[in-house]
């Protein structure tokens, strides 16, 4: 052979064979449909028919088959689309370019204390500084040493002694009942005492003497209890045992109720004050009922009735949080104020009924935190999805309770507060500052017109791009509320009807799709792709009016305005059905399935994140009480037929051709264990007969956390490859020779639109 045509050769076996390889993988037949296994139960008269209850059993060897199958198909359809792997490098690359985010921030007296998460992990480690202007000092570092031995954890919460040299920090391994606390020497970088289980932490943890600290326990038994803790005398010290210091018989006027109905939120310190709280309440609730009681009573306890605890709010008051000053007891509280306010009453003999309210928002929005600094109390809000920040200075005489009029904190327009954090010794706030088209920064404010910022948190390459612009729409749902939705996209892109564009929405269990940046939209928005955000009834935007607006009966309201919104963006030209997605995730599925079974015709394609979709047999064993009150009680029939309108999996058509849809079945420890909501939602979508695309994604638990890192990139480069693939973007179709070969692959209803016109 000439050197010519065998380089020729050689160069098309280097071309052809990985295609080919590609093209016969690609190639392979979707999954048959699901054998349609019919099982009919009766609800308060009404018969139900369950098409995939056998898709429940993961115990089956033919359940695990098909779940298997789904996912080997889903992964390898995926796979064979061009760009794919290009989107994967660029997702991974806008996540590493920034050093590190900080959050929780801590200050006791000069000193601060923060967690600390580096790019390329997703383990908050605990970090401090002595100063503004040191260097941070690493404290505690989960994923090295014994901690990390199986797998690795993360610190969830953590609180600093008044004198800074010790820290509680409390280890998460992903299920808050078996989470643990451990004690850290800063000065010896020591660990002290023993490992606490089942234990939950508060920032306000520790007693004046900084040798003990009040912790909760999150195990069943004992979840309404409250434990005071105390570090050895010195070191190899015979530890003391914790004791309870509230709960059950130990606080007399404890109201009753099981521990799975009334939990003990946590306890600690009212800031600057020399008492203690505890709060108590259903854990589907926002109020509680608080108490307080002399800090120097706490090491008395043990014994019934040992630590006076005094109740200065009960449920009925509705008070969600409270702070001290001398006799006063600030409270945010929506008693007879949906959206909150900031009320005060003595500590004497409280009544919230009768308290001086001293700071009630404008209509629309809605308080829900407060901290105490040495100079006022500060208190966040939200008008929309939007921060507010107030400064209330304090009384500064003894008998008169007359203070200055509230302050706004001059916060950015369209900005949101991540956290913020006082100190009771120290005047001013800092804040964590996001936005949509910004990565958080931390700033402090005492007074004046600016915030200064500090930096304490740096930015990277991609946390502040110049070339983004977000428009902040209000679109009017059948019922004429309102709707606000948020659109973010490049700056100076052209508005038209063939931008690609995400439509996301959850309302649900009151969340807030508050600001918050993602430097991963970058790389949908760099091929034109447009952000849209609705705020739709059923989450918090505007306080508990907006949420019960979408919750129970009316959960089909969430969806209205969700369809409103997706109809404004394409009479508005902002976008077209052919180029309109809708994304969900987790209970935000019920909205969203809800929006796609009901007009499929608005949209391209879905995407449907660990789907909730089957509300008729969603009977969680943690939270049954917030589901019942979110979606409805099983056990009337005002709430089963609250469910089954609402429930995705029962509105499912024949014949009706539905958007291509990508769900993602929720990571599973071992092949019994598989996500059935994702699995019927996907076979009753895969037998309508019609000729569109339904993949189901699964994966196995992630073995560390650089696997579950991983997984999520692999995640987000599917979902945003395959909404281009069905957008018609020329760069993500499937490899040429495998798109011939595979006659199976449905082409993207853009396609198809395209060819009838």
């Amino acid at each position: 052979m000439k050197p010519f045509f065998y380089c020729l050769f050689l160069l098309w076996l280097t071309l052809a064979w990985p295609l080919a390889v590609l093209g016969q993988e690609a190639a392979a037949p979707p999954p048959p449909p699901a054998p349609v296994r019919p099982v009919q139960d009766t609800y308060f008269g009404t018969d139900v028919t369950d098409r995939f209850r056998w898709l429940e059993d993961g115990e089956r060897p033919d359940v695990q088959e098909w779940y298997q199958t789904q996912g080997t198909y889903a992964s390898t359809t995926l796979r064979q689309l061009l760009s794919r792997g290009k989107m994967l490098a660029r997702l991974q690359e806008l996540t590493q370019e920034s050093p590190y985010r900080i959050r929780g921030l801590q200050r006791v007296g000069g000193r601060f204390f923060f967690l600390k998460r580096r790019a390329n992990t997703t383990v908050w480690a605990l970090a401090m500084r002595d100063g503004m202007e040191s260097a941070d000092k690493q404290l505690v570092d989960p994923a090295v040493g014994p901690l990390a031995a199986v797998s690795v954890p993360t610190i969830a919460s953590f609180a600093v002694s008044p004198d800074g040299r010790y820290v509680a920090y409390e280890l998460t391994w992903g299920d808050p009942l078996n989470n643990r606390v451990r004690v850290l020497d800063t000065k010896t970088t020591r660990t002290l005492g023993d490992i606490i289980d089942h234990a939950h932490l508060t920032a306000t943890a520790w007693l004046p003497d900084n040798q003990s600290f009040i912790y909760n326990r999150v195990s069943a038994a004992a979840s309404n209890r409250l434990y005071l803790s105390q570090l050895p005398a010195k070191p190899g010290a015979k530890p003391v045992p914790d004791r309870i210091i509230f709960g059950d018989t130990y606080a007399p006027t404890l109201p009753g109720g099981t521990p799975d109905v009334l939990t003990a939120r946590g306890g600690g310190l009212c800031a600057g004050s020399p008492w203690a709280v505890a709060y108590v309440g259903p854990s589907h609730a926002a109020h509680a009922a608080i108490y307080v009681a002399p800090v120097a009573a706490l090491k008395q306890g043990g014994a019934k009735g040992g630590v006076p605890w005094k109740r200065v709010a009960a449920l009925e008051d509705e008070v969600r949080a409270i702070q001290l000053h001398g006799t006063l007891v600030y409270g945010l509280t929506t008693l007879n104020s949906p959206a909150g306010r900031v009320a005060r009453t003595g500590l004497e003999a409280p009544d919230w009924r009768k308290a001086t309210s001293v700071l009630v928002p404008e209509e629309a929005t809605e308080v829900h935190a407060l901290q105490l600094a040495v100079d006022a109390l500060y208190v966040l809000g939200r008008d929309g999805s939007a921060s507010r920040l107030w400064k209330l200075p304090l009384p500064t005489g003894v008998k008169t309770f007359e203070a200055a009029p509230p302050v706004n904190v001059p916060l950015p327009e369209g900005s949101a507060v991540a956290e913020f954090a006082t100190e009771p010794r120290q005047p001013g706030v800092f804040i964590n500052l996001c936005s949509w088209i910004a990565a958080p920064l931390m700033y402090r404010w005492i007074s004046g017109d600016e915030l200064v910022e500090t930096d304490l948190q740096p930015a990277g390459d991609y946390d502040i791009p110049d070339h983004l612009a977000t428009i902040e729409l209000k679109v009017k749902s059948p019922d004429g509320t309102r709707i606000p939705l948020t659109l973010i996209y490049r700056r100076g892109l052209k508005l038209n009807a063939r931008n690609p564009t995400l439509l996301t929405a959850y309302g649900a269990y009151g969340k807030v799709l508050a600001p918050e940046y993602d430097p991963q939209d970058l790389a949908w928005i760099e091929r034109g792709g447009v952000r849209a955000i609705a705020h739709v009834r059923g989450g918090g935007e505007y306080g508990p009016d907006w949420m019960r607006a979408g919750r129970g009966e009316a959960k089909p309201t969430g969806w209205q305005d969700l369809l409103a919104c997706a109809q404004h963006l394409i009479d508005q030209h902002y976008t077209s059905p052919e180029r309109l997605a809708l994304d969900g995730t987790g209970a935000g599925t019920v909205v969203v399935g809800g929006a796609l079974l009901e007009k499929p015709e608005l949209f391209q394609a879905a995407l449907l994140d660990q789907p909730l979709c089957d509300l008729v047999r969603h009977q969680p064993a943690e939270d049954a009480a917030a589901a019942a009150t979110e979606f409805g009680n099983l056990t009337n029939e005002v709430g089963f037929r609250a469910r089954l309108v609402a429930s995705p999996y029962h509105h499912v058509r024949e014949r009706v051709r539905y958007p291509a849809t990508l769900l993602f079945a929720a990571p599973s420890a071992t092949p019994e264990a598989v996500d059935w909501q994702a699995g019927k939602l996907a076979a009753a979508l895969q037998n309508v007969r019609t000729p569109h695309l339904v993949l189901l994604r699964t994966e196995p638990v992630p073995d560390d956390a650089d696997a579950a890192r991983q997984a999520a990139f692999e995640r987000r480069a599917d979902q945003l490859s395959f909404l281009l693939w069905q957008m018609d973007n020329a760069a993500f179709q499937p490899i040429v020779l495998a798109k011939r070969k595979h006659k199976s692959l449905p082409k993207s209803r853009a396609v198809a639109s395209a060819k009838k016109k």
